[in-house]
C-alpha cells in the first residue's frame, strides 16, 4: 500500500509542475519528454491445457482466474532529444517493475547526423520498418495488439540509413539468437503425436549469424497521411548439439503495409491506423508473437519452429503468419476521445512451439501446434483533466485458439483504467 500511494503522489505531483521542456541551445534544441503510467484492472482470464494433459484429456482447461492488478505500467520512461546543427540524439530511460525492486535502463540511445540527401543513425532504438502504428491498448504497454494482428515493434541496437523517402536498417538480432542457443526442446510424448519418433530431444545450438537481420521501409507522405511498405529479411544457422555437423540454415522474413491518416467528418476530428503483414518464421527475430495467458498472467510470447530428426537430418518446419489491424481515434473535443482497435492473425506450420519458459538453461515447456488463430478488439476513451494529465478507461477482450478445439485455448477479457501523466 505504502509503495502505491508513492506511486499515485508521484504521478500528481508531477502534474503540479511548470517548467520548460523546451531548451533552445546555439544551432540546436533540447527537449525533455516523458510520461508516467499507473493501471488498475479488473481481468478474467482461462489459461489453456498444458502437454501433459495431451494424452489424458485434449479439451481439459487448466484454470480460470480473475483479479485485480495494480501498479506501475513497464512502459512509463524519461527521454530528451536533443538537436545541434546537423547532429541529433536521443537518450530515454524506461523503468521496468521487478518484483519489489525497480531497474532503470535505457530504453534508447542513439545518435547521428542529417546531410543533405541523407542521414545515420546508430544506436538503440526501434528501426523505421517497425514503427508507425498507433495503438494506445492501455493493457498492452508497447506491444499494441502484437500477436494479434501486427509486427511486434521491438528495440535492436541498429545502423540506419535514410534517403528519399527509404530506410535501411541493420539490426542486431543477438538476443533472438539467445533466445534459442542452448534452449532445450522436451518434446517426449508431445512429440510422437506429430509423427517425430526418432529424436525426442533436442539441445538447439546456433552456428552464428549467416545474414544479420536488414529491414527496409519506404514511406510515402500524401498531405495528413503516410503510407509505409517494409519488408526484413535475416538467416542464420541452426544445429542440434549430438550432429553439430548438419546445419540448417533458417530465413526469417516479414513483410507489411502501414496506412495513417486523420478524417474530418465535418465535426471533430479522427485518426485511421491500418496495417497487414506477411511474414516467414517471423518469431525467430522476436517479430511475430501469440497471446497466451501463462499461471495467471496475459501476455506475449514468440512462435517457433520446432527442430526434428527425421532420417538422421536435422529439420525446421517453417512458421507462416499472417495478420491484419486497425484503429480508429476520434476526436470529440481536444481533450476528449474515444478509440476503437481490434486485429486478427493466423500462424500455420507442420509444427511449433509457443516458447514460454525463461531463462533459457531451463527445459523448455513446448506447445506442439500446427495453426495458431487470434484475435483482439479494445474500447478506450480518454480524459485530459487538467494539462498533461489523462484518465483512461479500457474494456479489452483477447483470445488465441488452437487447430485442436479446446487444446492450449487462452481468453482474457481485461476492464480497468490508466491514470497517465506525459510531458
Amino acid at each position: 500500500m505504502k509503495k502505491i500511494i508513492v506511486l499515485c503522489l508521484l504521478v500528481f505531483g508531477l502534474a503540479s509542475n511548470t517548467f520548460a521542456l523546451d531548451i533552445s541551445i546555439p544551432n540546436g534544441f533540447l527537449n525533455l519528454y516523458g510520461s508516467i503510467k499507473l493501471n488498475a484492472n479488473y481481468q478474467m482470464l482461462t489459461e489453456g491445457g498444458a502437454p501433459a494433459d495431451l494424452l489424458a484429456d485434449p479439451n481439459q482447461l487448466l484454470t480460470d482466474s480473475g483479479g485485480l492488478l495494480f501498479g506501475l505500467q513497464e512502459n512509463s520512461w524519461l527521454g530528451i532529444d536533443a538537436t545541434f546543427s546537423r547532429y541529433f540524439a536521443k537518450a530515454e530511460i524506461s523503468i521496468l517493475p521487478s518484483g519489489e525492486n525497480s531497474n532503470l535502463f535505457f530504453r534508447q540511445l542513439y545518435a547521428g547526423a542529417i546531410y543533405k540527401y541523407a542521414s545515420v543513425l546508430v544506436g538503440r532504438t526501434i528501426t523505421d520498418a517497425q514503427s508507425g502504428l498507433h495503438f494506445n491498448d492501455i493493457f498492452f504497454n508497447l506491444g499494441g495488439l502484437s500477436g494479434m494482428g501486427t509486427v511486434q515493434s521491438t528495440i535492436r541496437n541498429v545502423i540506419q540509413v535514410s534517403a528519399f523517402n527509404f530506410t535501411l536498417s541493420i539490426v542486431d538480432t543477438s538476443p533472438d539468437l539467445k533466445m534459442l542457443n542452448e534452449s532445450k526442446l522436451v518434446l517426449q510424448n508431445v512429440g510422437t503425436s506429430i509423427g517425430i519418433s526418432e529424436s525426442n530431444n533436442i539441445l538447439v545450438k546456433t552456428d552464428g549469424v549467416v545474414i544479420p537481420r536488414f529491414d527496409l521501409a519506404y514511406k510515402l507522405n500524401i498531405n495528413e497521411a503516410f503510407i509505409k511498405v517494409f519488408g526484413t529479411f535475416g538467416m542464420f544457422g541452426l544445429y542440434d548439439a549430438d550432429t553439430p555437423d548438419n546445419v540448417v540454415n533458417v530465413i526469417s522474413a516479414t513483410g507489411g503495409v502501414v496506412l495513417n491518416g486523420s478524417i474530418n467528418p465535418g465535426f471533430g476530428l479522427g485518426y485511421l491506423t491500418a496495417s497487414a503483414f506477411f511474414s516467414l518464421n517471423g518469431g525467430l527475430t522476436g517479430q511475430v508473437t501469440t497471446p497466451t495467458v501463462k499461471n495467471g498472467v496475459f501476455g506475449v510470447t514468440n512462435l517457433i519452429p520446432i527442430p526434428s530428426i527425421i532420417g538422421g537430418e536435422l529439420t525446421v518446419p517453417s512458421v507462416i503468419t499472417y495478420g491484419f489491424s486497425g484503429s480508429l481515434q476520434y476526436f470529440f473535443t481536444p481533450s476528449i476521445y474515444l478509440e476503437f482497435g481490434g486485429g486478427y492473425q493466423n500462424s500455420s506450420s507442420d509444427s511449433f512451439i509457443d516458447y514460454r519458459v525463461l531463462p533459457i538453461d531451463r527445459d523448455s515447456e513446448a506447445l506442439v501446434l500446427s495453426e495458431i488463430t487470434s484475435l483482439g478488439v479494445y474500447l478506450q476513451a480518454s480524459f485530459e483533466v487538467v494539462k498533461g494529465l489523462y484518465i483512461i478507461p479500457q474494456g479489452s477482450f483477447y483470445t488465441r485458439t488452437s487447430a485442436v478445439e479446446g487444446l492450449f485455448d487462452s481468453t482474457a477479457i481485461l476492464v480497468g483504467a490508466q491514470i497517465k501523466y506525459q510531458l
